[in-house]
């Protein structure tokens, strides 16, 4: 990974993170680590990656607005 993807993936876990403590559950059921390393490398296929309502918790984000 780039020094901006890790920066990035960064950001995502820390907003992941904030959802999920908003939500009281695990931050895994939003995305595992694997998944947040792929969604760094091409955020436009989040839909690929997470089930629809992840998708929908993390796409808004601002870690994630306009990737």
């Amino acid at each position: 990974m780039t020094q901006g993807e890790i920066e990035l993936q960064d950001r995502v876990r820390a907003d992941r993170d904030r959802i999920a403590q908003k939500l009281e559950i695990e931050p895994t059921l939003i995305a595992n680590r694997a998944q947040l390393a792929q969604i760094v490398r091409a955020p436009r296929k989040i839909d690929d990656v997470l089930l629809r309502w992840q998708a929908d918790l993390l796409r808004n984000e601002p870690s994630l607005k306009g990737q």
